[in-house]
């Protein structure tokens, strides 16, 4: 993530309270962001699929209206605070 007026990027993590159900969720987001990578059209569809299991989570709405928006790559860049 590289945050508004930086140039270099910085790691960003988002922290849970792990219990059997918050890591099958873990498991189901790790792979929709790897696929990222490797094609970002599945990804979008992924991330599709878990916006509507989970519309609470703020970090699934994220990548999956940014991916919609046409931006790829796992880089973000921040324009606003």
């Amino acid at each position: 993530m590289v945050l508004k007026g930086k140039n270099e990027p910085i790691s960003c993590l988002e922290p849970y309270e792990e219990d059997r159900n918050q890591k099958a969720d873990l498991v189901k987001y790790q792979s929709a962001f790897d696929e990222i990578t490797m094609d970002a059209g599945k990804a979008l569809d992924s991330f599709h699929k878990l916006a509507r299991i989970f519309p609470d989570d703020g970090l699934v709405r994220f990548q999956y209206h940014r991916l919609k928006a046409g931006e790829r790559g796992v880089k973000i860049t921040l324009g606003n605070k």
